[in-house]
């Protein structure tokens, strides 16, 4: 499973948690692709990302404000080189 894939899937799951605790659900992602995925005004020949969408509008129709954030990956964590080995 690709990186893209393990986000989107994250998106679908997800709300499944937090959204009946709480109207703001962020989301933080490290896959540029996922989030340009999700934010395209055209449609997706991909299921997976139209069923993250679909459950996107759901959330914001049920009154819920749903807000993405990229992170980048890996950042300030220092190379492996440094790191102790045993």
């Amino acid at each position: 499973m690709s990186s893209t894939r393990a986000e989107l899937y994250a998106v679908l799951e997800g709300p499944y948690i937090v959204a009946p605790l709480h109207n703001n659900v962020y989301f933080f992602i490290d896959s540029q692709t996922a989030l340009y995925a999700l934010q395209s005004n055209s449609p997706m020949d991909c299921d997976l990302v139209n069923k993250c969408l679909d459950l996107i509008h759901a959330l914001e129709g049920a009154g819920a404000t749903v807000h993405f954030s990229w992170i980048p990956s890996h950042v300030g964590i220092p190379p492996c080189s440094v790191c102790p080995t045993r």
